[in-house]
């Protein structure tokens, strides 16, 4: 059975005085199985955010279903099986972060000891615990951001939906996030979460969804996408005033060292204007792995 469950998601609003129509989400399909960490990417308005809600029972679907574990995903039973941070979440300002991650736990249910037990290891996990008195509103925005990522593991989900989840935090944190999101994932959880910062999902995620003006574009392994490449970064020695634009495009250049890309069928033709020009010498060849940036363009 399939941990989430997308299934041709349509998801339409109505804005402006005449209050026409606008298709925010338009045939999404996607399905996740148990352990899998897959990132969802796009520009902005792409409609990721909508598609997350959609996901944590939130926003119904104008069309189409979405089911955690073979359920709806607006079902009281899906939402205790998940964890969702949103991007810009709501906390209540007055409450310290024990109170806060107190009345977090008992909204999914857990109380007493358990609850107690839970607060304290969380706290301690998330260096929290000399800030437990502190209201949210005196956090830094760092502190907060913790303190949200801390309230979604009070629940011993079985997803985590994350929307932006690395904002606020620094890049110690970061790679604390990161191992722990990898060990959820080879715990068997299920993760899927949004994110600007494209390196977070490289390092994190094995799957990547590009959702484009609301419909999936491409659907794959973080592998396959940066094989599409077809592109070959070749180093050379340069002596004398030799040109360089009939061979590539130059990626950097240093001393009497100079980087070019070229397509990588055409490295034959390489070889030969080489062999005619004797100021050039080939150091090395290396594949070009381009950014996820470069290839989607965000």
């Amino acid at each position: 059975m399939k941990a989430l469950s997308l299934n041709s998601i349509d998801y339409t609003l109505r804005e402006g005085f005449w209050l026409k129509k606008k298709r925010i989400l338009k045939g999404v399909n996607v399905a996740i199985s148990p352990g899998e960490a897959v990132g969802l990417v796009g520009q902005n308005g792409a409609g990721k955010t909508t598609l997350l809600k959609i996901i944590a029972g939130i926003l119904k679907p104008t069309r189409g279903d979405a089911t955690i574990f073979g359920k709806l995903s607006i079902s009281p039973a899906s939402k205790r099986r998940i964890a969702f941070l949103t991007e810009n979440q709501y906390v209540y300002p007055h409450l310290t972060i024990g109170e806060w991650l107190s009345v977090m736990g008992r909204c999914s249910g857990i109380s007493g000891k358990r609850l107690s037990g839970k607060v304290g290891s969380l706290l301690d996990e998330f260096e929290l615990s000399e800030h437990s008195g502190k209201q949210m509103k005196d956090l830094s925005k760092g502190q907060k951001q913790r303190a949200l990522i801390a309230q979604l593991f009070l629940n011993d989900p079985d997803i985590l939906i994350l929307d932006e989840p690395m904002s606020g935090l620094d890049h110690l944190w970061r790679e604390h996030m990161r191992v722990k999101l990898n060990s959820f994932c080879g715990q068997g959880g299920t993760l899927f979460f949004s994110s600007h910062m494209l390196s977070d999902i490289e390092t994190i995620c094995d799957r990547i969804i590009y959702l484009k003006e609301g419909t999936v574009r491409w659907d794959g392994r973080v592998d396959d996408i940066l094989s599409k490449s077809r592109q070959t970064q070749v180093v050379l020695k340069k002596e004398g005033a030799a040109s360089l634009e009939p061979l590539g495009d130059v990626l950097w250049q240093r001393g009497d060292q100079v980087s070019i890309l070229i397509d990588t069928p055409s490295f034959g033709m390489l070889q030969q204007a080489l062999s005619k020009e004797p100021s050039l010498t080939l150091l090395r060849v290396n594949p070009y792995i381009p950014s996820l940036e470069a290839m989607f363009e965000i």
